[in-house]
Formats: structure tokens, C-alpha cells, sequence
């Protein structure tokens, strides 16, 4: 039996794609990336702003804990200075924010049960309590999120803890946490915001709050502001 000769006109299959084919498959990626990247950036943000309102929660949980337990606040300050009952209410924070002078190690020690100062010897925590307890930070050079249990000069950067023991919020910086201190039961926050000063000054004992993703207080625009007409800072905080 003989086989008809194959003809030079029959499909055949082909080795590779064309160039403009290669370019019109990479034209279709790029867009189907251009249209799912904003909602992954999206997702990302409301992601770390869920975790920072959950750290906020857990950390006020605590303070109140704290002061259930001891009949009163952990310091935010040197125990062995006396404060006077008309001075603003401590916080602790950023060091970046030029009125912060305290990093939230100083507190965090206390809640944790680390024999760190202010918390040298238990002195503040006598008990040994955990009141918070939380994980460190996984990449202390891009950290997002968690206590970082050692700061090296390798690590340290502007903006970046000095001490050992500080809590940080997903984007990399510091929660900050005031206390009424002074004992009105009203948060000074005023040294922090300009718009919650005098009657806006929030009624309660504790006050907690991230910077956001901008790493500024208010906005970049308007700093020291939350609210600056139709703008609203993307700060995460927990009296409103």
C-alpha cells in the first residue's frame, strides 16, 4: 500500500509564537496587573488598618488591666519624678514627633513583665503579671508590625526605636499611648492634635493611636491635624 505524499500546503504545527503575538500577550498581562494591582494595594491597607485597630484594642485592654489590678497606671515616665497635678497628661511614642520624649518601651516593659526599666526588678509590676503579650518583629531593618527585642546599630536608622521593647504598628513605627495622668478624666491629646483641644479633648483615661501609612500625625499637609476640612488624616486612633 502505498501512502499519499504529505502536501507542502497542510497545517503544521508551529515551533513558537510570533513576535507581535508575544507583545500582544504581554499587553494583555499588563493590563489585567493594571487592574488588579489598586485592589491589592486596597486589600494591603485595610489589612494593616484592621491589625492596627486590633493592637489599639488590645493594648487599651491592657492599661485598664493594669490599673484593675494595681489601682494605678503603669508609668510613662521616670517613677522616681514627682509630677505635678496640673502637668499634661504623659504619652509615650514616636521620637520622631518632635514632642515626644518617651518611647512606648517604657510601657510596654511594664505590661509585659520584662525586668526592664521602668520595670527594673518588677518594681512597677510586682506581681509579674502579662498583661500583653504580642510577637516580635520578624525583619528588624523593614519591620511591620510587633515588639522589636533588639535594636543594633546595624537596624538602627532615623525614625527607627532606640530601645529595645518598643511595640510597633504594621507600617514600622511606634504606637503612641496616653494616659490621664493628671487625673480630670480627660486626655490632654491636645499636645498631639490641634483640633481635640478644650471641649474636644476626648472623656476617657487611655488614648492609643497609629500615624498610619503616612508616618505623620494628622496629615502631611496639615500636621497636629485630624480632621482639616474635607481631609481626614489616616491616623488609626481609638477616641473616635
Amino acid at each position: 500500500m502505498i501512502l499519499p505524499a504529505c502536501s507542502s500546503n497542510a497545517p503544521r504545527l508551529r515551533a513558537g509564537l510570533t513576535l507581535l503575538e508575544v507583545i500582544t500577550v504581554l499587553a494583555i498581562i499588563a493590563v489585567l496587573a493594571g487592574l488588579l494591582y489598586p485592589s491589592l494595594i486596597t486589600r494591603r491597607q485595610s489589612d494593616q488598618k484592621a491589625r492596627a485597630q486590633n493592637d489599639i484594642a488590645r493594648i487599651m485592654t491592657a492599661v485598664k488591666q493594669f490599673y484593675t489590678e494595681y489601682g494605678y497606671y503603669p508609668p510613662l515616665a521616670d517613677p522616681l519624678i514627682a509630677l505635678s497635678p496640673a502637668a499634661p497628661d504623659q504619652f509615650v511614642g514616636d521620637l520622631t514627633q518632635g514632642k515626644t520624649k518617651v518611647e512606648n518601651s517604657m510601657l510596654m516593659n511594664t505590661l509585659r513583665s520584662i525586668d526592664a526599666f521602668p520595670n527594673e526588678k518588677y518594681v512597677s509590676n510586682p506581681k509579674h503579671i502579662v498583661f500583653f503579650d504580642t510577637d516580635a518583629v520578624r525583619n528588624p531593618k523593614a519591620p511591620n508590625g510587633g515588639v522589636l527585642e533588639r535594636v543594633t546599630s546595624s537596624v538602627a536608622k532615623p525614625g527607627m526605636p532606640v530601645s529595645n521593647g518598643c511595640f510597633l504598628d504594621p507600617w514600622g513605627r511606634q504606637y503612641f499611648v496616653m494616659i490621664d495622668t493628671n487625673h480630670d478624666d480627660l486626655l490632654d491629646i491636645g499636645q498631639l492634635y490641634g483640633d481635640f483641644t478644650g471641649f474636644e479633648r476626648p472623656h476617657t483615661s487611655v488614648g492609643v493611636f497609629s500615624m498610619g501609612a503616612d508616618n505623620v500625625i494628622g496629615t502631611e499637609k496639615s500636621p497636629g491635624v485630624y480632621r482639616s476640612k474635607d481631609k481626614v488624616s489616616d491616623d488609626v486612633i481609638s477616641w473616635q
